[in-house]
């Protein structure tokens, strides 16, 4: 009784022995056999590459379906790494929506995903909100140095965000730090091209760093967005002067001045550029 007890736990150990070697070997044996099948009914049919992209070439059609085809998974049994997702490709067909014409064939390749916990991106999206309010608070009060500190806190949670790279860039500006001003400026410029006040901080980070034919284009980039902005004109007009095109930068000045005909250093400057290019006043 003990010698067959001991037999049938010896048979059992080594059938969960061989179903733990070869389950892995059979489940690859299997996503290599889908593969091969897949891959092999992606060859036959025209490829996403090279398929006409006006629509359907048999109706004209233009709503275009992509359809889940199949898919199978990568694994490499000596590099796996358990409970986490492993590579995986899928196959789609792209069809015609009236007539249901097959387009093109696709294959996605998608990447493994990281098995540490997300992170809580509403609550970073909020802490990055209240730090740059903050910071507008210490803007407003002309504590330039904490405002800085606060949006470069801020800049941490959320790296993409065109308003704190500006602010930040334009206190930057203010406490004489060009190089990263110029840096934030040119990421917020970048992301959303159409940004006034980073063309501007662009300009002025490169005026203040002698960067002048730099600081030319940025502000006429400025000008291109609004053309009424008197801030743009202003500055354009300090560095031609510096650049010592002159008629140039009294044009530019005699707009500013046009903008705010009030500003009294606008009309000192004019008066500047013109007394040096011997225009009449």
């Amino acid at each position: 009784m003990t010698q067959r007890f001991y037999l049938g736990l010896a048979i059992a150990a080594f059938s969960l022995l061989l179903l733990f070697v070869l389950t892995p070997r059979l489940r690859v044996w299997r996503n290599e056999k889908i593969r091969r099948k897949l891959e092999s009914w992606l060859a036959t049919g025209p490829s996403c590459l090279v398929a006409a992209k006006d629509g359907c070439s048999f109706c004209g059609g233009k709503r275009i379906k992509k359809i889940f085809y199949g898919s199978y998974a990568r694994q490499d049994l000596l590099k796996r790494v358990e409970h986490s997702e492993v590579d995986a490709v899928r196959f789609y067909e792209h069809r015609c929506g009236d007539c249901g014409s097959l387009i093109c064939k696709e294959k996605e390749d998608l990447l493994a995903q990281p098995t540490s916990l997300p992170t809580n991106e509403s609550s970073n999206n909020e802490q990055a909100r209240q730090l740059f309010l903050a910071g507008l608070q210490a803007l407003e009060g002309k504590d330039f140095a904490q405002a800085e500190a606060l949006f470069m806190k801020s800049l941490v949670l959320a790296p993409d965000r065109v308003s704190i790279l500006t602010n930040l860039s334009a206190v930057q500006v203010v406490l004489q730090k060009y190089e990263p001003a110029l840096a934030g400026a040119k990421k917020s410029v970048e992301i959303e091209p159409a940004n006034l006040e980073g063309w501007l901080n662009c300009g002025l980070a490169n005026a203040r760093l002698g960067r002048f034919e730099a600081a030319v284009s940025d502000f006429k980039k400025a000008i291109e967005i609004a053309p009424d902005c008197f801030e743009a004109s202003f500055e354009l007009g300090l560095v031609l002067k510096e650049l010592n095109r002159l008629g140039e930068a009294v044009e530019s000045l005699q707009r500013a001045l046009t903008l705010r005909p009030e500003d009294a250093t606008a009309r000192m400057q004019l008066k500047r550029a013109r007394d040096e290019l011997g225009a009449p006043g």
